[in-house]
């Protein structure tokens, strides 16, 4: 019979015993589902639901004098979505409704303007750092802050310029605009 050396079996015993867990197992233990990882959650189809002009003025050219004007504004009938997909893309459709109102001095204008998701949110590649969001079209690159994003909720700042008439008037349009999507 072979000679079993005392070291290694109490070795082996010591490792066997410490390995052992005395805990019973639980299988009607229940977790909670987990929550999309944090670069994941933008990802999907997001609808506007809310647009509101932030600092935004117009400089008109009245009579060849350039005049500069605070305008404020919101959106309505929104139907305009973003879509994120897993391939880095995005891709803005549709349109909303920009109700914008101008102060000549005493005097102020109310105006309604369609909006087209292509004149203010570039389609393209997509890349993001926790709260910035970049959009590359492959002409231009559109960098917006991300102020909230959670699994319903998608809240996007960014600066635009932008050419346009008011009330048949040339004028350049310049400010900062805030989106709020929701997950479709």
């Amino acid at each position: 019979m072979k000679y079993i050396n005392p070291l290694f079996l109490s070795i082996f015993s010591l490792f066997f015993l410490l390995s052992c867990d005395n805990e019973p197992i639980d299988f009607t233990e229940t977790t909670e589902p987990k929550p999309l990882p944090q670069a994941d959650l933008i990802l999907g189809n997001w609808n506007l639901t809310e647009a509101i002009l932030l600092d935004t003025t117009a400089t008109l050219d009245i009579n060849g004098n350039p005049v500069v004007t605070p305008i404020t504004g919101s959106g309505r009938d929104y139907d305009l979505q973003i879509l994120f997909t897993e391939d880095d893309e995005v891709v803005a459709t549709g349109s909303y409704v920009q109700n914008i109102t101008i102060s000549f001095g005493l005097q102020t204008l109310d105006e309604l303007q369609e909006i087209q998701a292509t004149e203010v949110l570039n389609s393209g590649t997509w890349s993001r750092s926790t709260a910035l969001l970049t959009v590359d079209n492959g002409i231009e690159t559109q960098q917006m802050n991300i102020l909230e994003l959670d699994e319903t909720t998608l809240v996007l700042e960014f600066t635009f310029t932008q050419e346009q008439e008011i009330q048949e008037t040339p004028a350049v349009v310049a400010g900062d605009i805030k989106f709020t999507f929701q997950r479709l």
